[in-house]
């Protein structure tokens, strides 16, 4: 009898952590009729942009250049944590600002005009 409620016990554990995990995973892309939502994003945005200039210390989109934060956190579609290094020129990107207007967020988008095909 012992055995069987220490096997039940595990049974509605890994039950359990399931239902923790299972939104974890499945968080990520949202298709719907107006496009792609990326279920880990903001909300809303400060502004959106095309990138024009990456740096290091900032970035210059649409003509403006905004400051990075010294806690700023890069996203993709993919992921949540991502680097500067998935940025280039000409991409869609939306941006989180602090109090001093530095970005704290900065979010790439989906270009859904680019179909990726093999020559």
């Amino acid at each position: 009898m012992e055995n069987i409620k220490a096997i039940l016990l595990i049974v509605v554990l890994i039950f359990l952590s399931l239902l923790v995990i299972a939104p974890v995973v499945s968080a990520g892309l949202v298709h719907t009729p107006e496009g792609v939502i990326i279920t880990h994003y903001p909300d809303k945005f400060d502004g959106m942009g095309t990138l024009y200039s990456v740096e290091e210390r900032g970035i210059v989109i649409d003509d403006m250049f905004l400051p990075f934060s010294s806690q700023v956190r890069y996203m993709t579609p993919q992921s949540v944590y991502s680097s500067l290094g998935y940025f280039k020129q000409g991409q869609k990107v939306g941006y989180i600002l602090n109090d001093e207007n530095q970005i704290t967020k900065l979010c790439l988008f989906l270009d859904k005009r680019k179909k990726h095909s093999k020559k």
